[in-house]
């Protein structure tokens, strides 16, 4: 066993770089590959333990998932039945506040009584996004560490490099200590050099809310950091770590992308024809080594230029990876792409061409209108006054020729003009963001492939 917990050792350490749903992947694979009962219970064990004492900020998660997809079912014994318990315990009041979730919904009292859905809609001026990051304190007035923590918190938020809402909630019951704290400890005040910091105090004395269950308080004090679209993004946290977070994120807040060097840099480095192979490589390597050596700016710097240089390009190879780059650089990480900038600049683009993706996928099949006869079929949308779909139209005269192929063309202008009501069926059906549009299909209206350039497919068919 030493031998084997010396070679897991090696194992979760090569995973540090992965994301969590990844780390949760791996281990799940390798305790199904234990076939003896106690070699599987050693590596579970070893393997949860591992990440519910982990120093790295998020790897409780995977904790979190063991206990839910082994222990819990009782697919794995834990050894005892107060072992269990405590890690059921556990699981319940963390899940909801890992790190990507979204900041659980409390109703909290102010000061003055007034119930606050924080973060779960706009009822009492709280709502689930914001343009800022939001700080969220859990503490008790009588705890020495909660004192430490306020001390440092004051000190960080009077200078914060970034607007931000700090709620405080308070964890106890006693409403005059409450108060005399919230006005000394926690009184707010940026100075000169510091941004704006909005302070709100909460509390819930009779523990209406459930707070504890959602946002894993079993113990004082509790530091977040949720993003602007209400991710949670920081947990765990202390005032440094926390300072850390605040200064990545306002060096962010200025990254720009798609400049021309990057557009060359990936010419260069993709080459004329790149396949979706080739692309994701590239992307999967600068992204691992950024992430690696925890270096978010230069991951946001390299991902965001290599997503304007693909939407620019045109062509199915970079319209296949374009969807996986996509789900695994950007939408799988939202404690990455976490200010109102990246939503502006990068996540709301990528959820903009997912959409687009989404449209007449390979497998799908077009409205009957669109369909061809022939064992292969090319729709082509083009619009008039557009070379490149002169030069497709050219392409498509040739390929009418060739045995048991068709064309159909469609002429977007006209379609709209001669149909306006069409236009949104139309739009909703194919991605027609830029024209020509070439789908590949057989007799029965199937997507074979997209966004094809039917000039490219002339010199090599065999007709």
């Amino acid at each position: 066993m030493a031998a084997l917990d010396s070679r897991l050792d090696e194992y979760v350490k090569a995973l540090e770089r992965e994301d969590i749903p990844a780390k949760e992947k791996e281990c799940d694979f390798i305790i199904s590959t234990c076939q003896d009962s106690l070699v599987r219970q050693h590596v579970a064990l070893k393997l949860y333990y591992h990440y519910i004492q982990s120093k790295v900020m998020g790897e409780e998660a995977v904790a979190v998932h063991l206990t839910d997809t082994w222990f819990a079912p009782g697919k794995i014994s834990m050894g005892n039945d107060v072992d269990l318990l405590n890690a059921k315990i556990y699981a319940d009041f963390n899940r909801s506040s890992l790190l990507g979730r979204q900041a659980p919904q409390v109703s909290l009292l102010d000061s003055l009584g007034t119930v606050c859905d924080v973060f779960g809609s706009e009822k009492g001026g709280f709502p689930l996004t914001s343009r800022n990051h939001r700080v969220v304190f859990f503490y008790d007035i009588h705890c020495a560490r909660c004192a430490l923590e306020s001390a440092g918190l004051k000190r960080l938020l009077s200078k914060s490099p970034i607007p931000l809402e700090f709620y405080a909630v308070y964890i106890g019951d006693d409403r005059e200590g409450w108060l005399s704290y919230a006005g000394s400890s926690l009184d707010i005040h940026p100075s000169a050099e510091g941004a704006p910091v909005r302070t709100f105090h909460f509390w819930d004395p009779e523990f209406h809310s459930n707070f504890q269950r959602k946002w894993g308080v079993l113990s004082s004090p509790k530091l977040f950091l949720v993003s602007p679209r209400g991710i949670i993004i920081g947990r765990g946290l202390g005032t440094e770590a926390l300072a850390s977070m605040l200064t990545d994120i306002a060096s962010t807040s200025y990254l720009t992308y798609g400049s021309d060097a990057s557009h060359a840099l990936f010419e260069r480095l993709l080459g004329d024809s790149p396949t979706a192979g080739n692309i994701d490589s590239v992307a999967a390597y600068a992204s691992s080594r950024a992430l690696s050596l925890r270096d978010t700016v230069g991951f946001k710097q390299f991902i965001g230029d290599m997503f304007y240089y693909m939407t620019s390009k045109r062509g199915t190879e970079y319209k296949k990876a374009l969807g996986p780059f996509m789900e695994k650089h950007i939408l799988s990480h939202p404690d990455i792409w976490s200010s109102a900038d990246d939503s502006l600049k990068i996540v709301g683009l990528a959820e903009f061409e997912k959409a687009l993706l989404d449209k007449t996928p390979p497998g799908s099949r077009i409205p009957r209108e669109f369909r061809g006869k022939r064992k292969t079929n090319y729709l082509v949308f083009y619009t008039e006054g557009c070379n490149l779909c002169s030069e497709t139209l050219s392409a498509a005269e040739e390929i009418r020729k060739w045995p048991r192929t068709g064309v159909t063309l469609v002429n977007v202008d006209e379609l709209l003009a001669e149909k306006p009501s069409a236009a949104k069926d139309l739009f909703d059906t194919f991605d027609l963001s830029a024209l020509p549009l070439v789908l590949e299909t057989n007799r029965r209206g199937v997507v074979k492939d997209r966004y094809l350039s039917l000039p490219d497919l002339l010199p090599g068919r065999q007709k």
